[in-house]
C-alpha cells in the first residue's frame, strides 16, 4: 500500500491551517488571528477546532501587540510594488530608509544613538583615577599619617 501525500488543509480563502496553528501556538486570540489573515474569528475557531487545535484565548491584545505589529509590518512591506516605489518622492524614500534603518538597529539590539566613545573613555579614566586615590587613602592607617 502506497501512502498518499499529505494535503495541506486550506479553506476557501486559501489560508493554510498550519498558519492558523502557528498563530494559535503564539497564544493569539481568534479575533487577532482573524484580523491578521483576513477572515472572521468564528472561521478561525472552527478551522482550528476541526484540526484538533481548539483556540487558546489570549489575555489581552497588549500581550501580543509586538507579534501582531510585526506581522502587519511584513504585510505592508510586501504590498509595496515597484510602481509604488517609483512614484514615491525622494523625501519619502529617504524618510522610509531612515525609519527602516533605525527599526533594524532596534531589532538587532544595537544602539540608535550616536555616542561619543572618546569622551566616555576619558570619563571612565577620570573615575578610575578617583577610585584609585580613595582606595589608597583607605589603605593608609590613620596613625602613620600623624607621625
Amino acid at each position: 500500500m502506497v501512502d498518499k501525500p499529505t494535503k495541506i488543509n486550506v479553506a476557501p480563502k486559501q489560508i493554510p491551517i498550519e498558519l492558523l496553528i502557528s498563530y494559535q501556538q503564539k497564544k493569539l486570540s481568534a479575533v487577532d488571528i482573524g484580523r491578521i489573515v483576513g477572515c472572521s474569528d468564528s472561521n478561525v475557531r472552527q478551522r482550528l477546532s476541526e484540526a484538533g487545535y481548539p483556540i487558546i484565548k489570549a489575555k489581552h491584545f497588549k500581550e501580543h501587540e509586538a507579534t501582531i505589529i510585526n506581522l502587519k509590518r511584513k504585510e505592508i512591506l510586501e504590498s509595496i510594488s515597484e510602481t509604488d516605489k517609483k512614484k514615491a518622492s525622494l523625501m519619502q524614500k529617504v524618510t522610509s530608509y531612515g525609519i527602516l534603518f533605525d527599526k533594524q538597529r532596534v531589532l538587532e539590539d544595537k544602539s540608535t544613538e550616536n555616542i561619543a566613545f572618546s569622551g566616555r573613555l576619558e570619563e571612565i579614566q577620570d573615575t578610575k583615577g578617583k577610585i584609585t586615590e580613595i582606595l589608597k587613602r583607605l589603605r593608609t592607617p590613620a596613625l602613620s599619617q600623624n607621625t
